[in-house]
């Protein structure tokens, strides 16, 4: 009888789900929110409305940004330039690891669009960089967020924060909105994003000990 129980009645146990291990981030950040795209296409909307969301001012939100193609699976740097529709000096590709974070800055002002990657040579990012000014505000247009840029002659200038080198070319001329990015050879990172102000946050974060 205790056999013939089991057999019909007894109800199984749910596996067990393990939790999702992320990976390490980049960069320190106050909030998180994972964002998974059917289609490219959806990625614009969805960004822009993650980044109109209300969040205290200096929150870094990190964005797991996720390809739902059969399985969910996290999207990668060959990925990423699939969604923008971008074509980086080829060099880029070979140099910058797979795995891309993202993140979205809070400011009083506008929210900012920020990506870090891992490179394996900050010398050859940087040079490949200065190669793709021209034509970053074309490619990198979902950096804005739905934006309208002002600025129609393109104009990138060497700046400085903690010691650290960025460049940056404004979009507008009313805020603080364009196209900006720095290496960070100590970790081997290069830095895209939509602010200045996200920029110098983000070289703040990199500099904490």
């Amino acid at each position: 009888g205790f056999f013939a129980y089991n057999y019909f009645f007894a109800v199984e146990s749910e596996p067990e789900q393990k939790p999702e291990k992320k990976p390490t981030a980049y960069v320190s950040f106050d909030e998180e929110e994972t964002i998974v795209l059917k289609d490219k296409n959806e990625f614009s909307s969805k960004i822009t409305e993650t980044a109109q969301q209300g969040s205290r001012f200096g929150t870094l939100k990190k964005i797991y940004l996720k390809l739902s193609d059969g399985e969910i699976r996290d999207v990668t740097f060959k990925d990423f330039l699939r969604i923008l529709e971008a074509s980086p000096p080829s060099d880029l590709e070979f140099i910058v690891l797979p795995e891309t974070q993202q993140f979205i800055y809070y400011s009083d002002a506008r929210s900012a669009f920020v990506s870090v990657f891992k490179v394996s040579d900050t010398n050859r990012a940087l040079q490949d960089m200065l190669s793709w000014e021209a034509r970053i505000p074309a490619e990198l247009n979902e950096f804005l967020l739905g934006t309208t840029p002002e600025i129609n002659i393109v104009f990138f200038e060497d700046k400085t924060h903690s010691g650290t080198s960025y460049r940056f070319a404004k979009m507008s001329f009313s805020d603080d909105s364009g196209f900006g990015y720095f290496v960070f050879p100590e970790k081997k990172f290069l830095v895209i994003a939509s602010t200045e102000e996200a920029i110098r946050i983000i070289i703040n974060r990199l500099l904490e000990p």
